[in-house]
C-alpha cells in the first residue's frame, strides 16, 4: 500500500471499512519532509467516483501537495 501512496499520490478504500463508502487519503509533508496529516474525502459508492484519475482523487491530490508546500515541503 504504501508503495502505491508513493506512486499515486492518494490512497483508496472502497466498501473496507464501510459498505458503501468509497474513501481517498493524500498525505500532508511539513518542511522537514514528516508526515503531518492525511487529507480524507469520502462518499457513497453509488456516486462518489473511485477511480484513481477521477475528480475526488484528483482534487485531494491537488489540494494536498498544495498545503505541503505552503508548509514548506519541497519534493525531492
Amino acid at each position: 500500500m504504501l508503495n502505491e501512496v508513493r506512486q499515486r499520490g492518494v490512497a483508496r478504500v472502497v466498501d473496507a471499512l464501510l459498505p458503501g463508502v468509497v474513501g481517498f487519503c493524500a498525505p500532508v509533508f511539513d518542511s522537514d519532509s514528516h508526515l503531518v496529516l492525511g487529507m480524507v474525502s469520502l462518499g457513497p459508492a453509488s456516486s462518489f467516483d473511485a477511480r484513481w484519475d477521477g475528480k475526488p482523487a484528483h482534487a485531494l491530490r491537488v489540494a494536498a501537495q498544495q498545503l505541503s508546500a505552503e508548509l514548506g515541503y519541497v519534493a525531492a
